[in-house]
């Protein structure tokens, strides 16, 4: 579901560390190629568990992106 795509531009091949996953990456070299997936929250929403995290954590990335 989060197969990740490559980062062509020099400056963002950088490894990149998940902030919510520790020991995983955001940006990373596999093999020869730079490769980026985006951030993941894992929510069950008929019981709540994480909706607010990851409404949270959307409204971020959407806010960053806009600015």
């Amino acid at each position: 579901m989060n197969p990740g795509w490559v980062i062509e531009e020099p400056a963002q091949q950088k490894v990149v560390p998940d902030p919510v996953h520790p020991g995983e990456n955001l940006v990373e070299k596999v093999d020869a190629d730079w490769m980026g997936r985006a951030p993941y929250m894992e929510a069950v929403a008929v019981r709540g568990d994480g909706v607010f995290d990851t409404l949270k954590t959307v409204s971020k990335l959407v806010l960053k992106t806009l600015s």
